[in-house]
């Protein structure tokens, strides 16, 4: 699964996410790795990241999900495949950007706070992000909450 490392117009979470799951995957390219440990690979301590980042490469054919039943102590783990074709043939940019569009909408952005944020925040106004405490919303939080350069021109 090394083509991983190759792949065009994905940015770093959805290729630092695809690497997780490579890195668990057999030689046929399945796994079946938990959410949290996918996350915890990652660095995220964000469910809402791992979440989104994962339904955008489920969106575009990167990465295959089946649900699988539960086990005896209640947990479940969905098998995972990483699909050969699209990691050699790429994805196309407007694929891309519709995915991320389509996981990215107001009610997403407000369940997170950044749009409210940064529109407060550039009225010099605290804000509550919903996620730990009151804080001042930045350019910099709109990045770290994994919004594309156009959302965030958007919200400006």
């Amino acid at each position: 699964m090394s083509a991983v490392w190759e792949i065009e117009n994905i940015n770093t979470n959805e290729q630092i996410l695809l690497l997780a799951i490579a890195d668990h995957c057999n030689d046929e390219g399945r796994c079946y790795p938990s959410a949290e440990r996918l996350r915890k690979k990652c660095k995220w301590g964000s469910k809402a990241t791992y979440t989104r980042t994962m339904n955008i490469l489920k969106e575009v054919g990167l990465v295959v999900s089946e649900s699988r039943a539960s086990r005896k102590d209640g947990r479940k783990t969905d098998l995972l495949t990483i699909n050969p074709s699209k990691v050699h043939t790429g994805v196309q940019m407007h694929q891309i950007r519709a995915a991320r569009a389509k996981f990215s909408s107001k009610s997403f952005k407000s369940t997170h706070g950044c749009t409210n944020a940064w529109l407060k925040a550039r009225q010099g106004a605290k804000v509550h992000t919903g996620v730990h405490k009151p804080l001042e919303a930045t350019y910099k939080d709109c990045i770290d909450w994994n919004l594309s350069a156009e959302e965030i021109e958007d919200i400006k």
